[in-house]
């Protein structure tokens, strides 16, 4: 049996995520609905005026909301039907500044080439979805029975992340991975970036490439993981993770002596 080295970058480490106030996170849709919004369009309204009272609430303020106006942080929205997230896009549109992202997803492949064209990133968590209520009636299962939505959707040029729906599934994460990068056309690089280096960009945390020594020559700077074995196969286990700024996280069979 062969057996390579992979490099998986990660965001977690140490048990712990390590920025606070990655996003603005929302909802829009059947489940948001409540006292105040009850109907999706004043749920999609009350995005608006969010937005809309960030921006007015002056550069000099360290609010949440007004970070979320003027794009230093994300705006993240968890949206699942294809009508919702139109309405999206459409405040995107209104609102250039904003760094917005679609969570969920499972209709997005009905707008890729609005998303694209709005530069809205998608975190999915439908690559394989199901009609499960009645947001997804329309959703693709992916292969065999319609085309993979992971491929439709980077085809269109949207930014693409994978996101799982509970926690409980992200022990299998690397082969959802494989198995979206394998019906999208994409290599084994490109199918980790889902899972990891995506992720990052589409947040904008962390990782970044840094010269070292000449143009050829860069490092990688953020958080890996080594893997003895390749994951997107299931194959092997971490041998060890690093932390940004080189410092080691764990390292099998142990970090005592370890020199980086």
């Amino acid at each position: 049996m062969n057996k390579r080295a992979f490099i998986l970058p990660t965001m977690i480490l140490d048990n712990g995520i390590w920025k606070d106030d990655v996003a603005l996170h929302l909802t829009v849709g059947q489940s948001a609905k409540g006292d105040d919004t009850q109907t999706v369009a004043s749920g999609v309204e009350r995005v608006r005026q969010i937005l809309q009272a960030g921006q007015e609430s002056g550069q000099g303020s360290t609010s949440i909301y007004v970070q979320a106006a003027n794009g230093s942080i994300p705006v993240v929205v968890r949206a699942y039907n294809e009508d919702d997230i139109s309405q999206l896009v459409l405040i995107k549109r209104d609102f250039p500044s904003v760094k917005l992202v679609i969570y969920g997803g499972h209709g997005a492949v009905s707008v890729a080439k609005h998303l694209a064209e709005a530069n809205i990133p998608v975190i999915l968590t439908g690559n394989r979805g199901a009609p499960t209520n009645w947001e997804k009636k329309d959703v693709l299962t992916g292969p065999p029975l319609t085309e993979s939505p992971a491929k439709i959707l980077t085809d269109a040029g949207v930014l693409l992340g994978l996101g799982v729906s509970s926690d409980s599934k992200v022990h299998g994460l690397a082969q959802e991975a494989r198995w979206a990068g394998k019906f999208a056309g994409l290599s084994d690089r490109e199918a980790i970036a889902l899972v990891s280096t995506n992720i990052e960009a589409i947040l904008g945390i962390g990782s970044k490439r840094t010269a070292n020594g000449g143009e050829d020559s860069q490092r990688y700077r953020g958080d890996f993981v080594v893997w003895e074995g390749d994951p997107l196969r299931g194959e092997g286990s971490v041998v060890v993770s690093v932390q940004d700024g080189e410092k080691i996280a764990d390292c099998w069979p142990d970090t005592s002596n370890v020199i980086l």
